[in-house]
């Protein structure tokens, strides 16, 4: 992903691989996460009620953040590598 992109809208993003370029943010509002691998390379934000609901893993690199404005319910397995909330 680059530039500053937002999903939202009680979407749902199933499966595969995102990546978050450094110097870019990429803000979940309203969804709900399953069996996905996202790279942190810039900011992930978190606001309105994000759910991990299943094996999910997100990595960090030097520089990378995660800001959370909402609820973030993890109801599966949820791996933080590098990165914090």
């Amino acid at each position: 992903m680059q530039g500053v992109s937002t999903i939202t809208g009680n979407a749902q993003l199933n499966g595969g691989l995102v990546t978050i370029d450094a110097a870019t943010q990429l803000t979940l509002d309203n969804v709900t996460v399953t069996g996905t691998t996202i790279t942190d390379k810039g900011t992930l934000a978190l606001a309105d009620t994000v759910t991990l609901a299943g094996i999910d893993i997100v990595t960090g690199t030097g520089g990378s953040t995660i800001s959370n404005s909402g609820l973030l319910d993890i109801t599966g397995t949820t791996t933080l590598n590098t990165d914090s909330v």
